[in-house]
């Protein structure tokens, strides 16, 4: 939680990384998974072509309602 809350408050990869010891690898699959949830967040439809990339990436029904809003 606090890896992804980082992400979200704008910190780096190599700046969470230096602070956690994470490898970067983990890091960048977790950023982009935060980058995804910014993105739905700001859509304004979720449109099936962005439903489905937000299915693949394992975005369970409840995240899609609570970071979409609907």
């Amino acid at each position: 939680y606090h890896v992804f809350q980082a992400f979200r408050d704008g910190y780096t990869v190599d700046e969470v990384n230096a602070i956690t010891q994470i490898h970067p690898w983990f890091l960048e699959h977790v950023k982009e998974l935060c980058d995804w949830e910014h993105k739905l967040s700001q859509s304004s439809a979720l449109t099936p072509k962005l439903l489905r990339e937000a299915k693949k990436r394992g975005f369970s029904d409840a995240s899609l309602a609570r970071v979409t809003r609907q």
